[in-house]
């Protein structure tokens, strides 16, 4: 409190007998003492000496002053020199009541430590109305200003690594950009903003658990720290996500530099229980110096490059140019409509016959999920899917398309549209697999198990697709939850196979079925020598392993005839049928439509 006012009962104690004033200084919660005109000590308490580090004793006499903090000593000496000067307000020359001031200050212990106080100063006066002393109340702060200043920290840092959190990495940046005290000549030299992110660390904490988790995000950001200069600040944002405001650099050469630097860093093995290893990387968007930008938007635009980075394969640095702002206001606007296709029940599936090579036969169906937009037309999942994963709406997008496919499959098998031995296939992601599928912790593979149920499927009629980047991120969670899934019947198959970067060792250690060729291999049959190849050794491997294959993208009778004499049992594309809705998909069912020409 600085220079507050109030008013309080005067003291009197030339008035009061000694033993009733002893008795009031002793009984005092806090510290009690009397200064006579010249400020020295007349009266002092126990519990103030105790507060000064010094005996009771051993304060009357001295000047009061002394053990004022020297920052603190003026502002003593005038607050005590108005007390003095004070004149009360009563008709009498023994005012009945006078003005008394409080203010913080710090004292000193005998240690020179200091001691932050609130004190109070009350007149007392003679019974002629002169002050002859001021009663001074001394009530330590310590305590409260330890409080406070955990709570700030509390409210400025991150509780796990102790970096800056986003409020004041804010404040920071600001401070970087519009400095307040512009003495020196010259332009404000603007920071470099590095936004990153560690790659798949959802799936750190999947496999290893959270407290083994945190001990490897604390270990990166020491490192990332350790990579600063003196006025670099580094920040934990969000969970796995990091800001660096590097005041130390100021051009691209410099700025990748750090990025590189960083990136080496984060990489360093990180020892695991055991003797194991684990390896962590990260995506870095940059952000270069910008002036007049704001705070605010130098993050958002640093943010924007490292999205863009992990768009084009993660483990990479991108900086930021104007054309990613558009791409961020695009991504936001499909977040949107995301968030309101699901909100609004606009999810739509279409399903994609699966035949029977070279016969025919209606195999099954892939079920395709497409958004209806406000105006009646439909969103492709390449328009969405990016914004879907990162968001985590995929997850309970996924559900829905699950939950309808199966009960489109189970009606159609109902109404004896389909055989018996007809299935139903749904891709799956990695974050569908990773996370908890609803609210009461149940995770994918039984909330799978559970749609089947509700729909009257039995989990043979159902395959779940994935991508060879989802086998890389597998941790043994993942692969207990596909277990259990394989277990109850349900088919696993890897989409797009021969695109990534799957290894054998996954085909025998997941619970792998079926194969699925990509299109881009399948067009090349005949015409290409390496894509036909391709063709050939994935069925080779399928036969080897006990695997189907479903060749996809076929779109002429050659193709069609060509994967039927390389031993390809199963295929889809636009000569078997394109994806249709349910209702056109239906119609052609009742009607006996031949699917394959």
């Amino acid at each position: 409190m600085s220079g507050a006012s109030r008013t309080v009962q005067a003291v009197r104690p030339a008035a009061a007998p000694d033993a009733l004033l002893i008795a009031a200084l002793r009984g005092a919660p806090h510290g009690v003492g009397i200064v006579d005109r010249d400020l020295r000590w007349t009266a002092v308490n126990e519990r103030l000496g105790d507060l000064l580090g010094r005996g009771a004793d051993d304060l009357l006499g001295t000047d009061g002053r002394a053990q004022v903090h020297p920052g603190d000593a003026e502002r003593a000496t005038a607050e005590l020199t108005r007390a003095l000067a004070a004149r009360g307000t009563g008709p009498d020359p023994a005012p009945s009541a006078t003005p008394a001031t409080q203010w913080e200050q710090r004292f000193l212990d005998p240690q020179g430590r200091a001691l932050p106080c609130r004190v109070s100063a009350a007149p007392a006066w003679d019974a002629d109305g002169l002050v002859t002393a001021v009663v001074l109340h001394v009530e330590d702060l310590t305590e409260r200003h330890t409080t406070q200043e955990r709570l700030r920290r509390l409210a400025l840092t991150d509780p796990l690594t102790g970096l800056p959190n986003r409020r004041l990495l804010i404040d920071r940046l600001h401070r970087a950009l519009f400095p307040a005290d512009e003495a020196e000549p010259g332009p404000v030299r603007q920071p470099v903003v590095l936004c990153l992110d560690l790659d798949r660390f959802t799936l750190v904490n999947d496999s290893l658990g959270h407290d083994l988790g945190d001990q490897v995000l604390l270990t990166t950001a020491q490192r990332i720290a350790a990579e600063m200069q003196p006025g670099d600040t580094v920040a934990r944002v969000a969970g796995d996500e990091f800001v660096v405001v590097a005041a130390s650099v100021s051009d691209a050469a410099g700025a990748q530099d750090l990025a590189r630097r960083i990136d080496a860093a984060v990489r360093r093995p990180h020892p695991l229980p055991g003797g194991d290893e684990l390896v962590v990387t990260c995506t870095v968007g940059i952000r270069m110096p910008q002036p007049g930008r704001t705070a605010e938007e130098l993050l958002r635009e640093a943010h924007a490059a490292m999205y863009q980075a992990k768009r084009q394969g993660r483990e990479r640095a991108e900086v930021y140019s104007a054309g990613l702002q558009s791409l961020a206001v695009d991504r936001m606007r499909r977040e949107q409509l995301l968030r309101t296709a699901v909100a609004e029940d606009r999810l739509v599936v279409h399903l994609q016959p699966i035949v029977e090579l070279p016969a025919g036969r209606l195999a099954g169906f892939e079920a395709l999920l497409r958004i209806r937009q406000p105006d009646g037309t439909l969103l492709a999942p390449a328009d969405f899917l990016a914004e879907a994963e990162q968001t985590g709406l995929v997850v309970p997008i996924g559900l829905a398309v699950l939950a309808r496919a199966c009960g489109q499959l189970a009606a159609w098998r109902a109404a004896g549209l389909v055989a018996d031995d007809v299935s139903v296939a749904v891709n799956i992601s990695a974050r569908q697999l990773v996370e908890d599928a609803s609210d009461d912790g149940a995770d994918i593979a039984t909330r799978i198990l559970g749609l089947l149920r509700e729909a009257g499927l039995p989990p043979s009629r159902l395959a779940l697709e994935l991508t060879e980047s989802v086998l890389l991120d597998t941790g043994d969670e993942v692969r207990a939850r596909l277990d259990t899934l394989a277990d109850a019947g349900v088919s696993i198959g890897i989409d797009d196979f021969g695109t990534g970067w799957s290894s054998l060792s996954y085909l025998t250690q997941l619970p792998v079925s079926f194969l699925k060729v990509d299109r881009s291999f399948v067009a090349g049959l005949g015409s290409d020598k390496e894509r036909t190849a391709i063709v050939v050794a994935v069925l080779g491997l399928g036969t080897a392993l006990g695997l189907s294959v479903v060749a996809e993208g076929i779109e002429t009778a050659e193709q069609a005839q060509a994967l039927a004499g390389l031993g390809c049992s199963l295929g889809q594309g636009y000569l078997v049928g394109r994806p249709q809705a349910v209702h056109e998909l239906e119609a052609a069912l009742v009607a006996g439509t031949p699917f394959l020409p």
